[in-house]
């Protein structure tokens, strides 16, 4: 268990405990692109609820957030590139099925390539939608902020 305010996270979060709790660290792939002007976010749908977010998972033993964000990305989208070391921002959220709290440590991903072949095709809807779009699906309130900030360029 860890303090919470020893996190230090960056971006769009509003969370401020003042007590220990168990944090869980996780990494999350922004994937952005520009379709003909307009700035596009892929989504993928939560294989327990369905409902819209980013490819993430939980860093693993001797693992960087960063290798991460790429590993997560193809097993859930088929998405191939490279994540920038440094965390766009970062989002804490808690299941309803647990005691533990989350936090995730937000990636751009400058993909490469989108595979047609990957582990969980087939298990989530993978969509490309615009930016303004992608704010009004997302359900973690910290996503969305941060695809607020992206969005406002802050």
């Amino acid at each position: 268990m860890i303090e919470a305010s020893a996190l230090e996270p960056t971006g769009a979060v509003d969370f401020h405990p003042s007590y220990a709790m168990t944090i869980v660290a996780q990494a999350g792939a922004l994937c952005l692109r520009d379709n003909g002007g307009v700035q596009e976010v892929l989504l993928i749908s939560s294989l327990r609820t369905g409902s819209w977010g980013i490819p993430k998972g939980h860093i693993e033993a001797g693992e960087t957030a960063w290798n991460t964000v790429e590993r997560e990305a193809f097993e859930e989208a088929g998405v191939v590139g490279t994540a920038r070391r440094l965390p766009l921002g970062g989002y804490f959220y808690s299941k309803s099925s647990g005691d533990e709290t989350y936090y995730v440590r937000v990636h751009c991903l400058d993909i490469r390539e989108q595979a047609t072949e990957y582990p969980e095709k087939g298990f989530r809807s993978v969509e490309w939608v615009p930016l303004d779009a992608a704010i009004r699906l997302v359900t973690r309130r910290g996503l969305r902020r941060l695809l607020q900030d992206v969005r406002d360029g802050v």
